[in-house]
């Protein structure tokens, strides 16, 4: 919890109701629609998780130069980085921030 703090440049450590809190306003607009960032893949950090316009089905993970398509039974079909790609960012912002902000997280040994 320390790095995440220190990422998101937290002075205390933020409890988890805080962290829910704070991504799920990060998600969830107003309205209750769900929010969407829309984003090129060379503008977004490992870690993120995207979608496709194509294929709203599938999620991605961006991960040292490559996406790795998410299952239930891990990560498969990788695919290489298209810098200008648009994409649907999944990620919440902050997490997006924890992440460019050099938060490393752990990831399925199947990526």
């Amino acid at each position: 919890m320390n790095a995440w703090q220190q990422a998101y440049g937290l002075e205390a450590p933020p409890r988890a109701g805080e962290i829910d809190n704070l991504l799920h306003q990060a998600r969830v607009a107003q309205d209750k629609r769900q929010i969407r960032i829309h984003s090129g893949l060379g503008d977004l950090p490992d870690g993120a998780i995207v979608s496709f316009p194509e294929e709203p089905g599938a999620a991605w993970l961006i991960w040292q130069g490559n996406l790795h398509r998410w299952s239930h039974e891990g990560y498969h079909d990788r695919r290489s980085i298209i810098a200008d790609e648009e994409v649907i960012v999944l990620t919440p912002e902050p997490t997006l921030r924890v992440l460019s902000a050099g938060y490393k997280p752990v990831v399925h040994s199947s990526v």
